[in-house]
């Protein structure tokens, strides 16, 4: 038997919040293209990939007025640049790609069967290998820095830090990238990337 403790609704984060007739996946819904584990399951669950409508734009409103906005179109890109800096962007890419490379190197290990007793382990088997032949514990030390501290280190744009990471840090985590600490911060700006899907039916 299963025992569920909710202070409020069964789901916590996963959620469908219906507004004026529509319905919005809020949450932990949106599932990143690179987490293999998840569509491995909902292939096991028999269940189907939908989009996760991040073609459609978005905008972001403070103090009641839109500072910045999408459309969906190629000339967001243009907007993205003129509004964050081609640098921040570039750097921004690179670092979540970097990221990304190495959280893939897990999946070999589950598939030859190796476990890990801490977390630690787990961090420093997807950590590149130095030069000495061991761990670098870079994804170690990815957890000892705020999200928004790192990205200072590698000089992103204040307006990135206060818009684009803060939301994409809020939404996913209900933190502000001061209070998250940089690996978990970097998953929430995965999404970048594009290519997120989510399962149909909610």
């Amino acid at each position: 038997d299963i025992t569920v403790f909710e202070s409020n609704k069964v789901g916590g984060r996963l959620a469908t919040t219906h507004i004026a007739g529509h319905e919005y996946e809020t949450g932990g819904s949106i599932i990143h293209p690179a987490n293999r584990l998840m569509a491995e399951h909902l292939e096991r669950c028999n269940l189907e990939k939908a989009g996760s409508h991040e073609s459609e734009g978005f905008s972001l409103i403070q103090n009641n007025e839109i500072v910045f906005q999408t459309s969906g179109g190629w000339m967001d890109t243009i907007r993205m640049v003129f509004r964050y800096g081609l640098f921040t962007l570039v750097r921004l890419e690179y670092f979540v790609s970097n990221l990304l490379n190495h959280f893939d190197l897990i999946y070999p290990a589950f598939n030859q069967g190796e476990a890990f007793e801490t977390v630690q382990g787990v961090l420093d088997r997807m950590s590149p290998i130095g030069k000495d032949g061991a761990s670098s514990h870079e994804m170690l030390k990815l957890t000892k820095v705020p999200l928004g501290e790192k990205l200072r280190q590698l000089d992103m744009s204040e307006a990135m830090l206060k818009e684009l990471t803060m939301v994409a840090t809020k939404v996913n985590y209900g933190q502000f990238p001061s209070e998250l600490h940089s690996f978990v911060g970097s998953v929430s700006l995965a999404g970048v990337q594009g290519g997120l899907w989510r399962v149909k039916g909610g």
